[in-house]
């Protein structure tokens, strides 16, 4: 899975790129968290990068927690009540729209398969990620590599 996590790797260091607009000037540390929480409370990943003029928060999230998990809490909701501007990767609520996104961004070419760009140690690898979670070997075949590494992980979450 080398070659995928590296995919990974250079994927967020693009989205984090972008997010600077003069990166000599800012500073990006954690937001500090309370030292005492009360039970559940979900402990997101939140970054503050700021500089002089502008502050972004940039809020990790996995879109799915148990009913009874407090999330918008402490931290969280003290950054989301500084912002005048919420940005989210949310593409949409529409199944057919979602699914038309994911067809022009996340498919392979017909003659590339993800299993087909492993090698034979990454392949047995991902093969048992996939048979460990109830699916077929081919289930993402046809899916580019990031695709199969933003999935993959919430499968056992849903």
């Amino acid at each position: 899975m080398t070659k995928l996590f590296r995919l990974i790797l250079a994927w967020a260091a693009v989205l984090l790129a972008s997010l600077s607009v003069n990166a000599s000037a800012r500073q990006v540390r954690p937001v500090a968290r309370p030292a005492v929480q009360a039970a559940p409370l979900a402990r997101p990943a939140l970054w503050k990068i700021a500089d002089e003029d502008t502050t972004i928060y940039l809020f990790g999230t996995i879109h799915a927690l148990p009913k009874d998990v407090r999330w918008f809490a402490g931290p969280i909701a003290t950054a989301f009540n500084a912002s005048t501007e919420l940005v989210t990767e949310i593409a949409g609520n529409d199944p057919a729209e979602v699914a038309t996104i994911t067809a022009k961004l996340a498919l392979l070419p017909p003659d590339k398969t993800l299993r087909g760009a492993m090698t034979e140690d990454e392949r047995k690898a991902f093969e048992g990620a996939l048979a460990f979670n109830g699916l077929p070997a081919d289930a993402y075949d046809r899916f580019e590599p990031w695709f199969a590494a933003v999935a993959l992980p919430t499968l056992p979450l849903a």
